[in-house]
């Protein structure tokens, strides 16, 4: 019927349709913003450390999406910093698929997801790493902004990362 094709495109009815049309979206994503970002943040914010300590860096991730899965890259400095361990942070359950690879050095890659790709609430721990100061000075751990990605199911998310400053002395 073109007469009904012509009046659903007329100006008044198109908003209402676009609105529609997104809520339903919407609400087949399960209810999230399609825009909204998914934020990896590390803390604690700066690190003061002695060389031949021990100090725990936490991956936590926050966001209006839920998630099913992630990919991290930390990036830091090898001639200062060295990975002792790697422990998943309880946000994909009791059991998730968790696996991490220090081979490369100065890089640090970790891989962790819900083992049936449930969506999960995007609020808490993904991962603690524990570093040993090694060489006296500065480095950074940085989330490598092209290996960082969030998951839900197959499709990946827009992903904000950050930074923390690492200040390694003798005394």
């Amino acid at each position: 019927a073109p007469d009904t094709v012509v009046a659903s495109l007329r100006p008044e009815n198109i908003d209402r349709t676009v609105s529609r049309m997104l809520e339903e979206n919407s609400r087949k994503a399960g209810g999230d913003n399609l825009n909204s970002m998914v934020s990896f943040n590390l803390s604690p914010k700066p690190i003061k450390e002695r060389v031949g300590k021990t100090f725990k860096v936490t991956v936590e991730v926050s966001g209006e999406r839920q998630v099913s899965g992630a990919d991290i890259a930390l990036q830091y400095d090898a001639s200062k910093l060295e990975v002792k361990s790697v422990r998943d942070g309880g946000l994909f359950g009791q059991q998730p698929d968790f696996s991490y690879d220090k081979k490369q050095k100065g890089v640090l890659t970790v891989s962790v997801k819900h083992p049936q790709d449930a969506p999960t609430a995007t609020s808490g721990r993904l991962v603690t790493v524990e570093f040993s100061a090694i060489g006296e000075g500065q480095s950074e751990i940085a989330l490598g902004s092209g290996q960082t990605r969030a998951r839900v199911g197959a499709a990946q998310l827009p992903v904000a990362s950050s930074a923390i400053q690492v200040t390694i002395g003798r005394d």
